[in-house]
């Protein structure tokens, strides 16, 4: 069994300002759910609110470890990592949620006394137990969870991604397929096409890799006239 689910795991490149530790799959195949699912080590610390908006900006969310079965997986591979970090429970209004909207129904509270109000949201310990914390309290990582299907093809987006079965040219966590053409001209991810991306498109031109830049829109391997024509097709505002 074990070695069936490290079949899933693949390594990625840690970044400047936290130590990606490898992402796994809880394959449908394992009895899992699909999803993906990665331990961040931060440089330094991190508190719940800036660790859930890490995730997002991943385009992920804090994990929803919601059943002994994820539990026992994530143990496995984050054995250390899931001492003291963040996962996605909050409690509104004295009932705990998970970011994902859905009510708790399975709880791993420590016996060791928890909850024991310290907080409104979740860390989980060594071994899965769960104890809740302050939102100004700082731990050294977070569990982020990928669920994403944009394209409905019954296969979570980011696993797609990273086989490349998918192109995801603006390297923004999203198919280029369920964006609209604008957002690949948005190079500078802020929502307009404008100057700015066109600055980003002519420093890169002329480019020619294996790996197409960002700024290479039409994924050929080049940066040239094409996506000069993309960009300014594009120009102007990416709000619909």
């Amino acid at each position: 069994m074990k070695t069936l689910i490290q079949a899933a795991v693949v390594t990625l490149s840690a970044a400047s300002a936290a130590q990606a530790q490898q992402a796994v799959q809880w394959r449908v195949q394992d009895g899992g759910n699909g999803h993906w699912y990665q331990f961040v080590r931060v440089a330094g610390t991190i508190n719940w609110p800036s660790a859930r908006n890490a995730a997002l900006a991943a385009n992920g969310d804090l994990a929803v470890v919601d059943s002994p079965q994820l539990t026992a997986f994530l143990d496995v591979y984050y054995p250390a990592a899931t001492n003291a970090c963040f996962i996605g429970c909050e409690r509104t209004a004295d009932t705990w949620r998970w970011v994902n909207g859905q009510p708790v129904s399975w709880t791993n509270w420590c016996s060791c006394g928890q909850p024991s109000g310290d907080g409104p949201v979740v860390e989980i310990w060594s071994g899965g137990v769960w104890n809740d914390v302050s939102t100004a309290e700082a731990r050294q990582g977070y569990l982020v969870e990928w669920s994403s299907d944009c394209n409905n093809d019954g296969i979570v987006d980011y696993g797609q991604i990273l086989d490349g079965s998918v192109a995801d040219v603006n390297d923004d966590g999203v198919p280029d397929s369920c964006q609209a053409p604008c957002t690949l001209a948005d190079l500078t991810n802020d929502g307009t096409v404008d100057g700015s991306d066109l600055s980003s498109l002519l420093s890169d031109w002329g480019a020619e890799a294996v790996e197409a830049s960002r700024a290479d829109i039409n994924a050929d391997h080049k940066v040239n006239g094409v996506d000069l024509a993309l960009v300014l097709a594009a120009w102007g505002s990416c709000t619909q």
